[in-house]
């Protein structure tokens, strides 16, 4: 009897430890952080946005000022479009197709336009920031996948 009750107790630790790593408690905190951002006002976004690429790049008050312009142009756009869209499964293939057109246009216009404004020695900061940025994100959404399973 002895040895049938610590297998049993290890058991209930086990499922007891499990239970308190909730992924539906980290996607409703995801959930209330993108809530918050979207009340946010861009202009106030992209002013630390800015400020956080100026201590990351070392820019200077003119490349703040001209990063901010361009940060700020691309959160009112977004902040429209997102005001704007409709559900991903109502569009056509064609209406897809053109938003994902719109999409890359944009980040062409917006890569040209930090290539003017940042020097060769920060534009590759930056392009290595951005390259960093989208590999944690896509481990982060790989690392949800496995735990949803």
């Amino acid at each position: 009897m002895k040895h049938l009750i610590l297998p049993f107790m290890m058991l209930l630790g086990i499922t007891a430890m499990t239970a308190q790593k909730n992924p539906e408690r980290a996607e409703n905190r995801m959930e209330k952080r993108s809530e918050r951002i979207e009340k946010m006002d861009p202009a106030v976004l992209t002013s630390m946005h800015a400020k956080r690429m100026t201590l990351a790049l070392d820019l200077s008050d003119k490349q703040e000022t001209q990063v901010e312009k361009v940060l700020l142009a691309n959160a009112t756009k977004r902040k429209e479009i997102m005001a704007t869209r409709k559900d991903r499964k109502e569009l056509s293939k064609e209406e897809k197709i053109a938003q994902a057109e719109a999409r890359m246009d944009e980040k062409i216009a917006t890569k040209r336009a930090f290539k003017d404004i940042l020097n060769d020695e920060q534009y590759a900061r930056f392009e290595k920031m951005a390259y960093m940025k989208k590999r944690n994100i896509r481990e982060r959404m790989a690392k949800t996948r496995v735990t949803r399973k």
